[in-house]
């Protein structure tokens, strides 16, 4: 029997894959701390299986977020999560074997020198449960609503979307 093609609506295991670097990108994030965006796929294994059933997850899309200059509500700099977000990001350069140069720039670094690497990595799943609105009994009890359903197949409606954990290090295919 063939594998089925994986989507979010099926479980994801947490596990090590191999990934490739599709596109990296700088800018803000919402807050307007500055970040780096990497889109990325799992070039290897082919295949995996998943709550008893043969997925096709090669070629599964993941973003990863960087921050590399934090800032807080007020939109100054916070120091203490930027000096964080800079051990980070060096474990990151050491992690897909690139040299991160000594004159690296926080608010414009060349991020295209990922583009292209492949590397190991674990990759974890955040599963999103959707629920209904809480019933008052349920909203005065602190208790969250009650999880939704497909009105035709009585399944859980829910989505599962792999997560960089972190890179070991490069890979090759």
């Amino acid at each position: 029997m063939a594998a089925k093609q994986w989507s979010s609506k099926f479980p994801f295991v947490h596990d090590n894959y191999i990934l490739r670097v599709l596109s990296a990108t700088f800018g803000p994030s919402k807050k307007g701390s500055a970040m780096i965006t990497f889109e990325m796929e799992i070039a290897s294994p082919e295949t995996k299986v998943m709550a008893g059933e043969e997925y096709t997850i090669a070629g599964t899309k993941l973003r990863h977020y960087v921050v590399t200059i934090a800032k807080d509500a007020k939109g100054n700099v916070d120091a203490e999560k930027t000096a964080k977000a800079a051990d980070r990001v060096a474990e990151l350069y050491k992690g897909f074997g690139i040299e991160q140069p000594a004159d690296f720039n926080p608010e414009n670094p060349d991020v295209s020198v990922f583009v292209g690497k492949v590397v190991w990595a674990e990759v974890d799943v955040d599963d999103d449960i959707k629920r209904k609105t809480p019933t008052a009994e349920q909203a005065a009890a602190g208790q969250p609503g009650d999880v939704m359903e497909n009105p035709v197949t009585g399944e859980k409606l829910e989505t599962h979307f792999p997560r960089l954990v972190q890179v070991f290090g490069v890979a090759t295919l």
